[in-house]
């Protein structure tokens, strides 16, 4: 409508400037440039979970609402293997979607951690997310993704915790479209290839087919 849906991560539930507390809130802004009045003033608060919520991507859900995902650390663990991906479900008038869990989904909770995640519309009112990922090798992670559907469950159809993108190659900084056959084309920065050679890397692409497996007419690693 001529208007845009934001996100960010907020650190004013932060108990110090020393101690952060990031959370996720959104907000709506009208055509006009005003902020929209039946939204909440300062944003709408998407996530205020314990520890940091970080990062936030965000993509239309077709009704002029949104869906977001971001890197969570509610886990409570230290780095690397605290953080893990949740996604939640904003509707256009400013309000949480009560169908889906509060302070959000959780897209992946594997061990070690998952971070980066990209996000795109699968046409159904869903979503698609791709993200770096360390349960293998936190040294040297890869590519996983997963599809949402839009009544905030992971599809049962895709692996819980989502599909592998590169066969367990090396896999950095994915990002996600979906074709026209609701199929998942996922690219990302990979440094396997480069004989080790510091700041030395490659960008390789995956095809994920809409029912969570990866396209047998591509190479497995991408």
């Amino acid at each position: 409508s001529g208007g845009a849906l934001i996100a960010w991560m907020d650190s004013r539930h932060s108990p110090s400037e020393f101690v952060s507390n990031f959370d996720i809130y959104a907000q709506h802004v009208l055509a006009t440039g005003a902020v929209d009045p039946s939204w909440p003033a300062d944003g709408l608060a998407v996530c205020t979970a314990v520890d940091d919520q970080l990062a936030p991507s965000i993509v239309s859900d077709g009704a002029s609402g949104a869906i977001l995902v971001w890197t969570d650390r509610r886990s409570g663990n230290y780095y690397p293997t605290s953080y893990d991906i949740y996604a939640q479900h904003v509707l256009a008038e400013g309000s949480i979607d009560s169908s889906w869990p509060v302070d959000g989904l959780p897209v992946c909770a594997a061990g070690d951690y998952q971070k980066y995640p990209s996000i795109a519309s699968d046409g159904a009112g869903g979503v698609l997310v791709a993200w770096e990922d360390g349960r293998s090798n936190n040294l040297s992670p890869t590519v996983y993704a997963q599809r949402v559907r839009p009544m905030g469950i992971q599809d049962p159809a895709w692996p819980l915790n989502g599909v592998s993108v590169c066969a367990g190659q090396e896999g950095h900084t994915p990002i996600i479209a979906v074709d026209d056959g609701d199929n998942a084309i996922i690219s990302w920065t990979d440094g396997s290839t480069s004989g080790g050679i510091l700041g030395s890397s490659d960008v390789y692409a995956q095809r994920i087919l809409a029912n969570g497996t990866r396209d047998p007419a591509w190479p497995p690693r991408g």
